[in-house]
């Protein structure tokens, strides 16, 4: 424990400190206003307590981590899944296995700069929050550290703006469904279209999900797969694919691959991609056919907001609120 207190003859401030020994030391810090006196006390804490953690601080930055994901193996399986990857990214950024308290703010400040070259402003923000529960849990928890790196000038470095969603017109409407007549992947198109699924939830849709009108999509964990933000949720079979639904397989997969299983979710982006170039149709990503779903609804079915962020599986409604001002007529 560290104190200070002013010489009265003339007034100068010395610093005093306590060990947990219980010796003592005193100097003078060479200064007679007491701000500065303060300050320099300040430092002195910060410095002693790094020389006494200095020990603790020799832990690999990958250790440290491990370690982490291990003191919160409580989380959930997602969330343990998020750190990992986040975590891990910044890890092999660093391409040795450098101390934890090697980690400087110039460092911190050029994985920033590097991630936001590539990555969305809020992916970059997701990145520096899971480097911030890291150092937080070395400092507060483990004492690794005296303080940490991961400074508010750091985390000020933006991301690249998002690029506008994009969604097809009419006219490449109805191109793509002129040119899949007859393909297997008509169907799924049509499905995507004016129902909104994502990639991921076109795989695992099976038939048996479609009933009563409605396409209720839920959690499959046999299959690995988990509604983004819903336990559940249910799309409207619109008037447009409700042929095409009575022709899917009457069990199994909603759109099964050659093998009659369940799609991978890269591989049917790959085939998707590939089959696009083939037939030169405008370049579309199966979740671009997701926005086109947006559209639809928004311009020519003049769906409410609510309703919409219901359909679409949005946990904010923010989120939807985006694609009204893009597609609103």
């Amino acid at each position: 424990m560290a104190w200070i207190y002013r010489d009265k003859r003339y007034g100068t401030w010395y610093l005093g400190h306590t060990f947990p020994d219980g010796s003592q030391t005193r100097f003078s810090l060479k200064t007679k206003k007491k701000a500065l006196a303060r300050a320099l006390r300040q430092r002195y804490e910060r410095e002693f307590e790094k020389q006494r953690l200095a020990p603790q601080s020799a832990i690999r930055i990958r250790e440290a981590i491990a370690e982490f994901l291990e003191d919160r193996a409580d989380r959930g399986e997602k969330t343990l899944a998020w750190y990992s990857h986040k975590l891990g990214l910044f890890s092999d950024w660093l391409k040795r296995n450098t101390c934890l308290a090697d980690v400087t703010p110039r460092m911190l400040q050029d994985y920033r700069l590097n991630r936001s070259k590539m990555r969305e402003a809020a992916t970059v923000q997701g990145d520096m929050r899971a480097l911030a529960a890291l150092f937080s849990w070395a400092v507060l928890d483990m004492q690794y550290l005296a303080e940490t790196p991961l400074t508010r000038r750091v985390r000020r470095v933006p991301g690249v703006r998002k690029p506008p969603k994009k969604a097809l017109t009419v006219a490449e409407r109805k191109l793509f469904q002129e040119a899949l007549v007859g393909h297997q992947f008509y169907a799924l198109y049509m499905v995507a279209v004016h129902a909104g699924l994502r990639c991921g939830e076109l795989c695992a849709l099976e038939r048996a999900d479609i009933r009563d009108g409605m396409i209720v999509l839920q959690n499959k964990p046999q299959l690995g797969f988990t509604l983004k933000d819903y336990e559940t949720r249910a799309v409207p079979v619109e008037p447009e694919i409700e042929s095409v639904v009575a022709e899917l397989p009457e069990s199994g997969p909603a759109f099964p691959a050659a093998d009659g299983a369940h799609w991978a979710v890269s591989r049917l982006s790959q085939e998707w991609g590939r089959l696009v170039k083939k037939l030169e149709l405008p370049r579309t990503t199966l979740h671009e056919l997701r926005h086109t779903y947006a559209s639809i609804q928004i311009a020519e079915r003049g769906t409410d907001i609510y309703t919409l962020a219901r359909r679409m599986g949005h946990s904010s409604i923010t989120t939807t609120q985006g694609y009204f001002h893009l597609f609103r007529p």
